[in-house]
């Protein structure tokens, strides 16, 4: 069986310019994210950069992941738009 390990990246963005924090992935088996695979938090991150995670090993199929921002004061963004990858390897 092949496997892969993505890395989802999602940009931290926050209307206090000098704010830090940390983006929350969530990976989902469904296009709804009603079947949670894992929570995934980035590292903290500087306003306007990119945070990143490396999913679990996957196997063949497709995913769907979004992001949920959390700044260093504990205020936390909706999730992101659901996006879908699909991981698909000989």
């Amino acid at each position: 069986m092949t496997t892969h390990t993505p890395t989802l990246t999602a940009t931290f963005s926050d209307p206090d310019a000098g704010d830090t924090g940390k983006i929350t992935f969530q990976l989902c088996s469904n296009s709804d994210c009603s079947s949670v695979i894992g929570n995934y938090d980035s590292g903290n991150t500087s306003n306007n950069h990119n945070a990143s995670v490396v999913a679990p090993t996957l196997s063949n199929g497709t995913y769907y992941w979004r992001a949920m921002s959390t700044d260093n004061a504990g205020n936390t963004s909706s999730y992101s738009g659901i996006r879908s990858f699909i991981v698909n390897a000989p």
